[in-house]
């Protein structure tokens, strides 16, 4: 379901740069993304064969792209104070918090405070022939050619 990735980094940022116009907008944005789950999860779980497998690191890149949403809600409420009226200080102290927490380690804070471990690959430590075993696919199950004889000996 990587494909609604894009969709959905979209409906966030454009809400978070016009949610100081239109504040409803958080709301109908909230309930497009519950449908959009709701989608996908009966797309999952009816209608797709097999799940397209992806790693993780698309997950990593979009969860650090979330984490410019403050920075541009708070540029956003600047942006259209001045345009309203005269900007307030609270306008640029929102824009200072969300470039310290796009500037600090949040990663390293999140290990520290929640006691998050690093775990250690164990397929790096065993290989192919033992790992295979444990895999969801290898190229032999996914060779169209190949795939009935690969699947009689898995």
């Amino acid at each position: 379901m990587y494909d609604y990735y894009s969709y959905i980094i979209c409906t966030l940022f454009f809400t978070a740069f016009y949610a100081p116009v239109v504040p409803a907008g958080l709301g109908l944005s909230i309930v497009g993304l519950v449908m959009v789950y709701w989608f996908c999860k009966y797309l999952f779980l009816r209608r797709l064969s097999t799940p397209r497998k992806i790693g993780i690191e698309l997950t990593l890149a979009m969860t650090k792209i979330i984490e410019f949403f403050p920075l541009l809600y708070s540029c956003s409420n600047y942006i259209f104070d001045r345009i309203t009226s005269k900007p307030t200080h609270f306008s640029k102290l929102l824009i200072a918090i969300s470039l310290i927490y796009i500037t600090l380690p949040m990663n390293y804070f999140n290990q520290k405070l929640f006691g998050i471990r690093k775990e250690i690959n164990r397929y790096n430590m065993i290989d192919y022939k033992d790992a295979r075993l444990q895999m969801d696919e290898d190229y032999e199950r996914c060779n169209p050619v190949t795939k009935n004889i690969a699947v009689r000996q898995f």
